[in-house]
């Protein structure tokens, strides 16, 4: 799978294709989502669907939501080809069930491995407080959530930017996603 060049800075990684969860909700046009087993959902009105956006100088490329097809990665430890260079690699996405600590797994193209450590914030984290870890930084914030029935509940929620160093000398070949379905990705994005 190759990755979008988008300017000298960044690099978007196409994860359509790891898309397995429907996540964000249109109530007005009848489109249901369920991020955490109870149907809560991002609302679709409070994001754009299917463009690059830009949060904290990294741009995003956001899933087309427009329609009952999967736009969220529940991360299961799906194996995602990269073939680049870069820095750092950002993830645009949140936790559901608490915060999340766990590891994803760089393959470079001379054979070798890097477990990387990987913290996400649960999307109702700064609802409780005012922090996140030291690796994130706050991407979107949503004042309410979607349930089931598609109402609007007064939560705020949102997605979160957390950012691995890579070693900058080596190709990467892939990224291993850790194996924790309660951590969700929207975006993936190399930053040079």
């Amino acid at each position: 799978m190759t990755t979008q060049m988008d300017n000298k800075r960044n690099s978007i990684v196409d994860i359509d294709s790891f898309y397995n969860v429907k996540g964000i909700s249109w109530s007005e046009h009848q489109i249901d989502g369920s991020l955490d087993h109870s149907g809560d959902s991002i609302p679709g009105e409070l994001l754009p669907s299917g463009v690059v956006q830009t949060y904290r100088g990294i741009q995003f490329q956001l899933p087309c939501h427009t329609t009952n097809h999967f736009d969220m990665v529940s991360c299961e430890g799906q194996t995602v080809p990269i073939n680049a260079l870069c820095d750092e690699i950002a993830f645009l996405g949140m936790s559901t069930f608490g915060d999340h600590t766990d590891f994803v797994t760089i393959s470079y193209s001379d054979g070798e491995t890097d477990e990387q450590l990987f913290r996400i914030s649960d999307w109702g984290r700064l609802f409780f407080t005012n922090d996140l870890f030291p690796n994130e930084e706050i991407g979107i914030i949503f004042p309410y959530r979607r349930n089931i029935q598609g109402n609007k509940v007064p939560y705020l929620a949102g997605l979160s930017i957390p950012k691995i160093v890579i070693d900058k000398q080596k190709e990467i070949s892939s990224i291993t996603l850790p194996p924790n379905p309660y951590i969700f990705l929207a975006s993936i994005t190399l930053i040079h």
